[in-house]
């Protein structure tokens, strides 16, 4: 099967083993290792195959930046649930994280 980049098939695929990931995140902690490991190995090859395909697009490069800030932000989140003393701490790294890439 050839995934074709221009649909953002890559991209689709990164929020559902990202959402796979944050389901399990408490219930079963293997289960968001594979899935989000899945999810930033996918991330890895998603901008080489649209160069490669040559089906580089601002729309997909925009997607692949809001699945990644979006990634990264609910797992602070989930992480905050299970260390409440470092709440603060994760809120400041999730709008450093957010900003910079918007700036």
């Amino acid at each position: 099967m050839i995934i074709d980049n221009n649909n953002n098939d890559i991209g689709y695929l990164r929020i559902i083993t990202a959402l796979i990931a944050y389901w399990y995140f408490f219930s079963w902690p293997m289960m968001t290792v594979i899935s989000y490991s899945i999810s930033l190995n996918l991330d890895n090859v998603d901008g080489p195959c649209a160069r490669y395909f040559k089906q580089c697009t601002k729309f997909g490069a925009v997607f692949d930046m809001i699945i990644d800030r979006m990634s990264t932000i609910i797992f602070m989140m989930h992480i905050s649930v299970l260390i409440p003393s470092i709440t603060h701490w994760m809120a400041l790294l999730s709008i450093i994280d957010f900003s910079s890439h918007w700036l």
